[in-house]
């Protein structure tokens, strides 16, 4: 919906923005959610002479130089939600959406970075290693702690639950915490945006913001509506899909 919203005005009149969930894909992977139905129908159609472009999450393909077919542009940074990690769409949700003017938004921006670059160099041990963590099922609000404004995580608690909820053995948690480590200093020159899963971000910001009145759940539903179109141009991949939008035949 976000990207239907950002195309609205610029696409061409029979130009149609489609959630992959959508599309009925005949004999669909059995693994990968979403993403996957994505590229296997992006496979299936490459090389057709049709006019379908495919915009996924990057995931951790820029990192790891995965490539994709070529009729299918990744986003700029992990996923669609980093387009919304911006100091000036947060001070929208500050200082409209919660009417406060007293808290910094570029400090809640750093922030989130700092501990979503944490989470991210776990979610990529996870996928490097095979380890198939349940992030969708572990409560990451329950580790992150707030004071005076300023979230903490609690790292070694949250990364223990993520062990437990995997059936992994608790012996293994120091060995992980060094390869989390590893990784973080393997992609020191990335900068945190590329590490960061959108979603966790949200709750980052949302625990930052709860004694202000934005509630959980919300941070994305807000935050979608603080982006700026002229924004796009700054994004060379999602400049080049706005584009082929607009191409006419």
């Amino acid at each position: 919906m976000f990207f239907y919203w950002i195309m609205r005005k610029t696409s061409r009149p029979k130009a149609q923005v489609i959630e992959i969930a959508r599309v009925k894909i005949d004999d669909p992977p059995s693994g990968g959610g979403e993403r996957g139905r994505l590229f296997h129908f992006a496979g299936f159609v490459e090389g057709n002479d049709v006019q379908i472009g495919f915009f996924a999450d990057a995931d951790f393909d820029h990192l790891l130089d995965i490539e994709v077919p070529q009729n299918i542009w990744l986003t700029d940074y992990r996923d669609m939600e980093a387009y919304l990690l911006r100091s000036e769409c947060i001070e929208k949700v500050i200082q409209l959406g919660l009417g406060d003017e007293s808290i910094d938004a570029g400090s809640v921006l750093e922030n989130t970075l700092q501990i979503g670059r944490y989470l991210g160099c776990i979610r990529l041990v996870s996928k490097i290693d095979n380890l198939n963590l349940p992030f969708q099922s572990t409560r990451l609000y329950r580790y992150i702690d707030v004071q005076n404004g300023v979230a903490l995580l609690q790292n070694r608690a949250f990364l223990q639950t993520l062990l437990q909820n995997a059936r992994i053995s608790l012996g293994n948690l120091s060995d992980i915490e060094k390869r989390v480590d590893e990784i973080d200093e393997e992609y020191a020159s990335y900068e945190s945006i590329h590490l960061i899963h959108g979603k966790d971000a949200c709750v980052i910001i949302e625990e930052i913001l709860r004694d202000k009145g934005l509630q959980r759940g919300d941070g994305l539903i807000v935050l979608r509506t603080s982006f700026d179109e002229d924004c796009i141009a700054e994004y060379p991949n999602l400049l080049t899909v706005c584009s082929y939008a607009k191409m006419d035949g």
